[in-house]
């Protein structure tokens, strides 16, 4: 009995752990399908390209001559926003305080003149059909003047002369020439003049010293930066420079006594000094080119790296040189730029799709969906930045193709499991 007990007992232990699995093969399987299959997003994979880049903020150095005021009052501009001017031009025009009342009289004195001719030429208008009247008349007697004498004969020359001045001197009240209007005009003009030499005395034209591109954006950082000694400058130098919006003038505006109101830029380049880690300094070198966006404006160029001046905290002051956008950028002392190290095109994918990633070797491995089966495939990095990568095939046995699905995030996905798509 005891022996018959213990066969039946291993029976039973050894079809409960054929069952067991009959169970783990059938079972396991559709539960991690359960699990992962139905929660696994996927895309595909497309061509694009990425950039790798840092964003960085940076001062501009112009070489910068600064145009101060002789005295209060305001000031008019000549030359706009951004002109370019040669040297020796007339920029602007200050005049003292007290010929803001000679500008009002003369623009008043101007409106009214004006006015004034409107008037007479209203009345001229008015009066067309008897001037035109008039100067038949006029025409006929010179012309029996000229028969008159002729004829040696000078019976009736007086009267015909004084008969023409009357003539001519209506037509001319009736135009306006003469009489009150016409004295009234040149009453006013006459005005005019005299207010202008008031004027004229108390003014100073501003004229250019230099050839350049002129800018009424002011800040206080004019003479404190210059491309001369931009070598010698710091990352502390630049720490103090206050970030503050500054606008240009519009036309006239008041001005004190040495103000400072508008600038001449001169030089077909100018520099942008900018603090930057030393890890991303160390991939620049002095005398090399590097592909920048200026985000300001929205554009993209090519500068050249001026000076990389070595400091012994964590960043180096790197000066870039530009030769583009000098006038985009006039309305601004600071300028936000994306350094482009380099940029790659490809199979773009997000790094969070990429597994096992080896920056040093450049390689790493992604999730290929074909039909419901995943197949993990070894894949090189062409390049990579913060976000994304772009990869391309690892040899023959791992072939990726354009519009392949993949699995976006891969954790817990195993080689040759089923998904769904």
């Amino acid at each position: 009995m005891g022996r018959t007990g213990e066969k039946t007992n291993k029976k039973r232990i050894k079809a409960g752990s054929i069952m067991l699995l009959i169970f783990s093969i059938i079972y396991i399987p559709s539960l991690l399908h359960w699990a992962y299959g139905n929660n696994v997003t996927t895309d595909i994979l497309r061509l694009g390209n990425i950039e790798d880049y840092i964003n960085c903020e940076g001062i501009i150095i112009r070489d910068e001559t600064v145009y101060k005021s002789p005295y209060d009052g305001v000031y008019i501009k000549d030359v706009e926003e951004g002109g370019k001017i040669p040297t020796g031009l007339r920029v602007a025009t200050v005049y003292r305080s007290n010929s803001v009342n000679y500008l009002k009289q003369l623009r008043e004195i101007e409106i009214q003149i004006l006015e004034a001719i409107k008037e007479k030429n209203e009345n001229a208008g008015v009066f067309s059909r008897d001037i035109a009247r008039l100067e038949h008349e006029i025409t006929r007697k010179i012309l029996k003047i000229v028969d008159i004498t002729s004829k040696n004969t000078f019976k009736g020359i007086n009267l015909l002369n004084e008969d023409i001045d009357k003539l001519v001197e209506k037509k001319a009240l009736i135009r306006g020439d003469g009489g009150f209007a016409g004295e009234y005009i040149n009453t006013l003009k006459a005005e005019k003049e005299n207010i202008k030499r008031k004027i004229d005395l108390n003014k100073v034209e501003i004229v250019s010293e230099n050839a350049g591109i002129v800018s009424y954006f002011m800040d206080k950082y004019e003479n404190s930066f210059s491309k001369d000694t931009a070598d010698k400058l710091t990352v502390q130098d630049l720490s103090s420079v206050e970030k503050s919006i500054i606008t240009s003038d519009k036309g006239v505006r008041n001005i004190e006594k040495d103000e400072a109101f508008f600038k001449v830029i001169t030089g077909i380049d100018y520099f942008v000094a900018i603090p930057m880690e030393k890890k991303y300094s160390a991939r620049l070198s002095e005398g090399n080119t590097v592909k920048i966006r200026i985000n300001d404006i929205a554009a993209n160029t090519y500068a050249l790296v001026k000076y990389i001046i070595k400091e012994k905290g964590d960043k180096n002051l790197v000066i870039l040189s530009l030769n583009k956008y000098m006038t985009d950028t006039l309305h601004s002392r600071f300028l936000n730029v994306d350094i482009i190290f380099d940029s790659y095109e490809g199979y773009i994918v997000p790094l969070s799709s990429l597994t096992g990633i080896d920056r040093e070797k450049e390689k790493a491995s992604i999730a290929i969906v074909k039909g419901n089966f995943v197949n993990i495939l070894d894949v090189d990095i062409v390049g990579i930045n913060r976000d994304f990568a772009v990869i391309a095939s690892s040899g023959k046995d791992s072939n990726v193709r354009l519009y392949d699905t993949y699995v976006l995030n891969p954790k817990n996905i195993q080689d040759g499991q089923v998904i769904r798509k």
